[in-house]
């Protein structure tokens, strides 16, 4: 079930595991847990900093108390931090990640996420 099936007005909840600067920490995450059949995604933004982290999420719930479980159960069982965050209508713009970082004067400004169709301001994950 995606934040779309539900409706723009339905908040979701998701289970987030780790926030990275390094694509390749998240990504490693990420992998480490759809090999141990978790449904984990990854959720890239960026924060007031300029800076793109990279978050690994696990899970889609209308219920709260179901993400709060499935949270303890991460923590237990894979012994890693979990922590639940509403999605909401929470849509990201992903952009392409360079093989190399560009200079700073040639850098474009970072998208930043969109809620309901206005951009926001970016926030740090935590």
């Amino acid at each position: 079930m995606t934040p779309q099936d539900l409706g723009e007005n339905q908040i979701t909840y998701s289970v987030q595991t780790g926030a990275f600067l390094d694509r390749a920490l998240a990504k490693n995450q990420l992998e480490m847990l759809k090999a141990k059949q978790y449904p984990a995604f990854m959720v890239s933004a960026w924060d007031s900093q300029k800076q793109l982290w990279h978050t690994v999420r696990v899970g889609r719930f209308t219920d709260i108390m179901e993400a709060e479980k499935a949270a303890q159960t991460l923590q237990r069982k894979e012994r890693i931090a979990a922590r639940v965050y509403g999605l909401g209508s929470l849509q990201y713009e992903d952009p392409p990640v360079p093989e190399t970082m560009p200079d700073e004067k040639s850098k474009p400004a970072p998208p930043k996420a969109v809620v309901n169709g206005v951009p926001e301001s970016g926030e740090n994950s935590g």
